[in-house]
């Protein structure tokens, strides 16, 4: 075979359930995989993914993938993406979500988008009110084996905070930088605002 291809029908699916580690069960992962085409250049079309796992202390989630890959192989062609779940995190009593978007281009993974958050969140007396987690500046992790590189910006905010006491800490955002290498080796900068804390 000079140039073997592998190319998926209308409605295939690849499905699998179970327990990945001792603390996350997979309710269910499905792989749409109809349209996709893998060569020796990579894989080509649409890549879709949904995830439903829970674990038992921290709560259940669902994820959603839906991406276009272009003669993708890892740090060769191209894989855009958007993502997007929603869960429960129960230490906490809380829901969250989160949505964004990327690509990973050659050696070059970038998160161009990211809003992440919870309704709330409550720990004993403590009681803080949506807090949020967005970009300030893409994240991109360049992978080059002389001269990796980690960049982005990122910005936590939080409405007010309360204690059954009474005291309150006001509406408060951190903003801060990311530079290093790789996710496992990077420093970070930030600032932190916020209004006159009382009473």
């Amino acid at each position: 075979l000079v140039s073997p291809q592998l190319a998926f029908h209308p409605g295939a699916l690849l499905r699998s359930r179970g327990r990945v580690i001792d603390a996350l069960n997979i309710d269910e992962i499905r792989w749409p995989l109809a349209g996709v085409k893998v060569t020796q250049q990579g894989v080509d079309g649409r890549l879709q993914a949904i995830l439903r796992a829970h674990e038992q202390q921290m709560g259940d989630f669902t994820l959603h993938l839906d991406g276009q890959a272009s003669d993708f192989l890892p740090d060769s062609g191209r894989w855009q993406w958007r993502y997007w779940g929603e869960g429960h995190f129960t230490p906490m009593q809380a829901r969250w979500d989160v949505k964004g978007s990327g690509e990973w281009r050659d050696n070059a993974i970038t998160l161009s988008s990211l809003s992440t958050g919870f309704d709330k969140l409550e720990y004993g007396t403590m009681r803080v009110s949506t807090p949020r987690l967005t970009l300030e500046q893409p994240i991109r992790w360049l992978r080059d084996a002389q001269h990796p590189r980690l960049t982005g910006a990122l910005s936590l905010d939080a409405a007010k905070t309360t204690f059954s006491g009474g005291s309150y800490l006001p509406a408060s955002t951190l903003k801060f930088a990311l530079d290093g290498r790789d996710p496992t080796w990077f420093q970070f900068t930030g600032a932190l605002h916020a209004d006159t804390i009382g009473p």
